[in-house]
């Protein structure tokens, strides 16, 4: 189980979920997406990124060769507020999606899927693991939610 094809079975869920098909940007966090100078995201909300956040491993026999693996990533809801503005100012929902539903579908999407690696074999299992306010300003807000994925590493 490689990073780069564990994170591309993650966005190719998240690009074929039906909850998801008003997202107009799903891919990984890159200089075309964020802007390291100012700090901010450069895309049309709503979208989702995900970036490689952490992972954990735990040997499971005495030669060190095969691994319980967890990595974890931060997909970032991104939209232009965090109700669609038609919620914020009326109080009903609108045609708008805000970064709460955006953040709830992908907690629907992903609670418990398993991901179709391009190698066949082994599927992971995604475990919700956090979530949190990221970037709230005129502009756009952001919300992450952690994912851990849960499968083997063979060296």
């Amino acid at each position: 189980m490689k990073l780069a094809e564990v994170e591309s079975a993650l966005l190719a869920l998240l690009r074929t979920a039906s909850a998801l098909t008003y997202v107009k940007t799903i891919e990984p966090v890159s200089d075309r997406t964020f802007d390291l100078a100012r700090g901010n995201f450069v895309v049309v909300p709503p979208a989702v990124l995900s970036f490689f956040f952490s992972s954990r491993l735990a040997a499971r026999d005495l030669a060190a060769r095969t691994y319980d693996y967890a990595p974890r990533f931060l997909l970032f809801a991104v939209a232009r507020n965090l109700r669609g503005a038609e919620e914020e100012k009326l109080g009903g929902p609108g045609t708008e999606f805000g970064a709460y539903r955006l953040l709830h579908d992908l907690k629907t999407t992903l609670a418990g899927a398993r991901l179709a690696l391009s190698s066949g074999g082994v599927q992971p299992v995604v475990e919700l693991a956090a979530e949190q306010l990221e970037s709230f300003t005129a502009d756009f807000s952001a919300y992450s939610l952690e994912v851990a994925i849960h499968g083997d590493f063979h060296v």
